[in-house]
Formats: C-alpha cells, structure tokens, sequence
C-alpha cells in the first residue's frame, strides 16, 4: 500500500505557497506591532511615572500591566483586521472560480459538451479547469464516436429495410446492420457505468 498517497492530489504548490507567505507576513507585521505598540505605552507610563510625586508603586506590574493590556488589545485588534482582510481577500479569489467552475460542471452535466470549461487567465484553480476541459474534449470524442456508430446503424437498418420492401435479398444488408451494431455497442461499453 502507497503511503501518503493524498499529497500528490490536488496541491496547488504556487498557491499554497502565497497563502503560507501572506499568513507569515501578517503573523510577522502583528508581532512587530504588538511589541512596538507595547514598548511605545510603556516607555509613555514609565515616563509619566517618573515626573509624578505623588504616585506610589509597589511592584512593576502596576505600572506594566496596564500598559501591556492597553498594548496587546490594540495589538490584538490591529490583528483581526488584517487577518479579516487577508480571510476576505482569500474568499474572493476562490469563491469567484469555484463559482464559475460549478456552472461550467453544472453545464457539462446538462449535456453541453461544446462550450469549454475555462476560467480567467488571472484566478486560482487553473490546474482544475484544465483537467475538467480536458475531460469535456475526451467526453465529446467518445460521444461523436458513439454517435457516429448509432447514425451507422441508422442507415443500416434503413437500407435493409429498403431491400426488405423490394424483396431483395437482404443478406448483405444484415451483415451490415450487425457490423454496425457491434461497432455502437463497443462505443457504448467504452463508458463503464
């Protein structure tokens, strides 16, 4: 048994690797911001400290704590709007191919094998839309064959029984029909139902 056999399928690397640099960037962009922010607050409350005679402190954390609360919840905020941002960018490019690929997929499902499965030069899931396309062009061969077989046929049976009502001899006319019957039921087994 093949180990692992999931990371060959459907791992855009070019994406994934986008988004794993914009999470790191805004990881990144918060951390220095929160430690900015916090050195900033407190540097303001030890200053403010300083010049105030009638404060008093007992311990540090009276006057760090404070400052790094007020810190790290600006921090926090600064944060959840970027990683929103970065959540909403995502969705809009996503949720626009997925869209398109599912009517395209609906399309083909109707019966439309003409129209191609393609999304925009720019969008995510190239990969995908080419294999569906692909698909779609494989499909409408086997289709064409199968069609090919059936008006075969078609004009077989119509041939014999042209020769039938003229009291013909419809030997060769039967051979034919059987041949095209075996070639459409051979274009028929190529789908595996």
């Amino acid at each position: 048994m093949e180990r692992n056999r999931r990371r060959r399928y459907f791992i855009n690397k070019d994406y994934q690797t986008r988004f794993i640099v914009r999470f790191a960037v805004i990881t990144t962009v918060w951390s220095l911001a929160a430690a900015s922010l916090f050195a900033f607050v407190v540097g303001k409350r030890l200053e403010a400290a300083m010049y105030t005679s009638h404060l008093r402190i007992t311990s540090a954390s009276e006057i760090i704590l404070p400052a790094a609360l007020y810190a790290e919840g600006i921090a926090l905020v600064f944060y959840c709007l970027l990683l929103g941002y970065a959540i909403l960018d995502l969705y809009k490019k996503t949720a626009t191919p997925l869209y398109m690929l599912k009517k395209d997929i609906l399309r083909f499902g109707n019966g439309d094998l003409m129209s191609p499965i393609q999304l925009r030069p720019q969008d995510a899931f190239q990969d995908l839309s080419s294999a569906l396309d692909d698909m779609r062009k494989n499909v409408g061969l086997r289709f064409s064959g199968v069609k090919a077989s059936q008006d075969a046929l078609a004009e077989a049976v119509a041939r014999l029984e042209r020769s039938a009502l003229q009291g013909e001899a419809a030997a060769d006319h039967l051979a034919m029909v059987r041949e095209s019957a075996a070639r459409l039921k051979e274009a028929v087994h190529a789908f595996t139902i």
